[in-house]
């Protein structure tokens, strides 16, 4: 199945669209000023007359070459509406830059750190998975609406042209031509855990994208656990709080945009891509039908970069975004390292990240020159060896990463942790939090130094696959989270050496801790024991399976407050041996009914419940 896809096409006219058709061509890498270009808005809004430096791929800011604002009956408008779809996985630099039918010398120009582009464009081309377990895919919506071909005749240039434009030594061109519509984009993402099956799931996300775009039925797995981001020219189309939060709505919503003229009309489309007359053709055309004193002269440069050159950079800068991967990754697990690891680690990111500024400066400023003809490519081509010897290069990465093995270990096994479902906690302060948060739940939590895990420390060992045992026990009754702390960042737990520790806790209650010594003492109606307890102020309470045991040595009896007096009897009685037939409950002196249950008497601290023996019984 062909990812492209051609939605309806409307036509308001029959003419033919005679000036330019707006087609690319990843193979032009040749900057001249002296030829016609094509450039992709990337949502930036200029107008018929604004000025543009080729040798930058930059707007000359709002600086007009017209000044007469009835050069609008010059303008013909071609109504021309088709809406094409593209469905990409690869989250690449390039691939990003192709999937909005980017011009390849802009390519170059945007890497190099030059760019026109907005906010919104900005974020989808420099957001890159958090790690290599996400599955992302991108549906890019372009609609075309019309053209707009500013009628360039002598006539025309001499009667509204402002000379004083051909004074801007930056200004190399001219946008005779604008195409009107709008470029919107829908990323889907997930992070997957260890089971799943990357290819799988990936293969199935684009399979079901362009299924249900061809309006077949298709199935996503698990599409509630996709989370939706757009860019683009969504606003136009949506308020943000209106957009859709699945993957079938959003889909529903670009076909509804392919079928439906309203939902962009022209008072909505915005420019997606600008055609550029050169200066010096102009320059030409005004000199030969005037008679003005200073024939105007616009210096000529052509300044190639061959293709394999920019193939080059491309391959670095997309090298460079599975270093800002493994670096977001490492980022995001730093608060689990000593400080001893916390610093080093720091460090090489700070470097990696003044290393690609460096680096794309020093690219910026040579392709300018080259631009120019003022250098050749050969100095690109040595900072590109450069580049690929240094820190920030993915080579770099992995030397220091093969430098330190204990920090590739432990990243290894703390993405491992979080795969199998386990929160590592930074601060054992969050506990509380977590308490707070999951009160209804049972908690366990893992106390072990990860340090002495990858020693294979016996104990430490022991504790960590009884902890992952028990996540895979079912339990249906109520749900249960699990968390970890590491005592090597935990300076305050440090001080003294400490065995590793499950503490369990119940209805944000201290059950034990240690779970792996006392989880058969636990009584199976732990839940209500907490629910009843839990209110005591906690600095008088131990951890409660110690305060359970210590009840029943002072024979104690745990009760269902839900339970017929007639149950409790027995209960209480078969405790001891007794006969449960010659005893009855008294609530302050007054007999209970047997059918009564506790919960309906008037229960308070200073009441008294007694069993006592029916007169006449011989039992002692």
């Amino acid at each position: 199945m062909n990812p492209m896809i051609n939605a309806s096409q409307r036509s308001n006219s029959n003419q033919s669209l005679t000036a330019h058709t707006f087609s690319t061509s990843p193979t032009l890498l040749e900057i001249s000023t002296s030829k016609k270009v094509t450039r992709q808005s990337l949502g930036y809004e200029a107008k018929l007359g604004s000025l543009y430096n080729i040798r930058k791929d930059q707007f000359c800011g709002n600086e007009q070459i017209f000044f007469d604002l009835s050069l609008r009956r010059h303008v013909s408008t071609i109504n021309k509406s088709q809406t094409r779809f593209n469905i990409d996985c690869n989250d690449t630099y390039v691939r990003k830059l192709c999937n909005l039918n980017i011009e390849a010398p802009l390519i170059l120009s945007i890497l190099c750190g030059w760019s026109n582009a907005t906010k919104e464009f900005e974020t989808y081309l420099t957001n890159v998975k958090e790690d290599n377990r996400t599955v992302k895919a991108t549906i890019i919506c372009r609609t075309e609406l019309k053209y707009e071909r500013l009628n360039i005749t002598p006539r025309t240039l001499v009667e509204y042209i402002s000379t004083n434009a051909f004074d801007n030594p930056e200004a190399t061109h001219v946008v005779t031509e604008i195409q009107w519509g709008a470029n919107i984009l829908a990323v889907f993402e997930r992070k997957l855990n260890k089971q799943e099956n990357q290819e799988e799931i990936e293969e199935n996300l684009k399979t079901s994208l362009l299924r249900k775009l061809d309006n077949f039925e298709a199935k996503i797995i698990h599409e509630d656990l996709f989370s939706i981001t757009y860019y683009g020219n969504i606003g136009i189309v949506l308020p943000k709080d209106q957009l859709p939060r699945t993957v079938s709505d959003t889909i529903r919503l670009f076909k509804i945009i392919s079928q439906c003229p309203q939902y962009i009309d022209e008072e909505k489309a915005k420019p997606i891509a600008y055609r550029l007359f050169p200066l010096k053709e102009l320059a030409i055309l005004i000199n030969s039908k005037s008679d003005i004193k200073n024939k105007l002269t616009i210096k000529d440069s052509t300044g190639e970069i061959s293709c394999q050159c920019q193939l080059e950079i491309q391959r670095l800068f997309d090298e460079h975004l599975l270093v800002e991967q493994e670096l977001l990754s490492i980022q995001h697990m730093i608060d689990h390292f000593p400080a001893y690891d916390f610093d080093s680690i720091s460090k090489r990111i700070d470097d990696i990240t003044s290393g690609l500024i460096k680096f794309q400066t020093e690219m910026r400023d040579t392709c300018e020159k080259v631009r120019n003809s003022l250098i050749n490519e050969i100095q690109i081509e040595r900072i590109l060896r450069r580049y690929e010897r240094g820190v920030c290069s993915f080579s770099g990465l992995e030397l220091f990463i093969n430098e330190n093995k204990t920090v590739l270990k432990k990243l290894h096994l703390l993405r491992n942790i979080e795969e199998k479902g386990i929160q590592s906690l930074a601060s054992k302060n969050f506990l509380e939090d977590i308490l707070h948060e999951y009160r209804g739940d049972d908690i366990y939590t893992l106390y072990v130094s990860i340090e002495q895990l990858l020693k294979d420390c016996p104990v430490s060992k022991e504790q960590y696959q009884y902890f992952l045992e028990l996540m895979e026990e079912p339990d249906e009754t109520k749900p249960r989270r699990f968390f970890l702390v590491d005592y090597d960042i935990q300076r305050d737990l440090t001080k003294i050496p400490l065995p590793p520790t499950i503490h369990f806790y119940c209805n944000a209650t201290l059950i034990t801790n240690d779970y792996f010594m006392h989880r058969q003492d636990i009584p199976a109606d732990i839940d209500e024991v907490t629910a009843f307890t839990q209110d005591l102020s906690s600095n008088h309470i131990p951890p409660l399976i110690v305060y359970i045991r210590q009840l029943e040595k002072m024979s104690v009896v745990f009760v269902d407050l839900k339970a017929t007096i007639h149950d409790l009897i027995n209960q209480i009685c078969n405790e001891y041996e007794l006969n449960s037939t010659e005893f009855y409950l008294t609530l302050n002196d007054i007999p209970l009914d047997n059918s009564e249950t506790l919960d309906s008497t008037n229960i308070h601290a200073e009441t008294n419940i007694e069993l006592r023996m029916k007169s006449g019984s011989e039992t002692k």
